[in-house]
Order: C-alpha cells, then structure tokens, then sequence
C-alpha cells in the first residue's frame, strides 16, 4: 500500500486532470523534499537522546550500509560489463536507498520499538551527502578527463 498507493494515485491523477498535474509537477520535487525534511526531523528529534548516546554505533552502521551500496552497485555494475555512465548509476541507485519507504514501514509496523525508524531517519540523511561527493567526485573526474570546464 505504501508504495502502489501513490503511484496509482499519481497515474490517476495524471489521467484526469493532465494539465493540473503537469503544473503541478514543476513544484512537486521541492515538496517532497520538504516532506521527508519534515519526517526526518520529527524522527530525529523524538529520539534526541537515545541518537546520541548512541550516535557512533549508528553513523558507523549507516556509513557502512550506504558505502557498501555504492561501491557494491558500482563493482558489480562493472563486472557486469556495464559502460561507466550505467555503473555510475547504479551506484547511486544501490547506495540511496529508500529511506523514506524505510521510515514508513519502522514506524507503521514496529510501533512498541520507535527507535526502529531512527536508521532510517539518518539514513536519509546519509545518503544524500554521500550521494552528492559521489556525483560531485564523478564530475571532477569526468571534467578533468575530457578536459571541458562545466
């Protein structure tokens, strides 16, 4: 439900008012964002003291998860034979993971354990800062290589 929901939402939504929606569509990325700002937040700030009694246990736990994402996506993307652009894609894909979805399901199913939802919470976090050196360190590479200044 968490996941078809929405997007049978959004299909329908598309169908019957198309123009409205794709209005709508310029502004819809910035609220998402805004969203998952919002949960993560409250999440974080409902366990303030339990993340940082045990902060270095859980940043080295999501560290790990995200960086084994990436470099995994991207060796097997390669061993695969996959051209660089592709293994650098599913990189990204492998290393951010759904921590939105994540969050969602801690919260809905785990409801006795909420600490359950706090790596997700930082992971979301986590993931867009490693997502982004990884993109930003890709690009150096790629404009060092060809020689063009972006």
């Amino acid at each position: 439900i968490i996941v078809i929901l929405p997007i049978a939402a959004g299909v329908g939504v598309n169908h019957l008012f198309g123009k409205a929606a794709r209005r709508v569509a310029v502004v819809s990325p910035f609220v998402s964002v805004v969203f998952i700002i919002l949960i993560v937040g409250y999440i974080l700030a409902q366990n303030r003291d339990s993340i940082l009694e045990n902060w270095r246990m859980l940043v080295a736990a999501v560290l790990l998860l995200h960086v084994a994402g990436f470099g995994l996506g991207y060796g097997l993307a390669k061993l695969m034979k996959f051209d660089e652009q592709s293994s650098r894609t599913v990189s990204i894909e492998v290393g951010m993971q759904n921590s939105g979805l994540g969050t969602a399901l801690a919260t809905e199913h785990f409801t006795a354990l909420p600490l359950v939802a706090v790596p997700c919470a930082v992971s979301a976090v986590t993931h867009c800062i490693i997502g982004s050196i990884a993109a930003g360190v890709w690009r150096m590479i790629n404009t060092r290589s060809t020689g063009d200044q972006q």
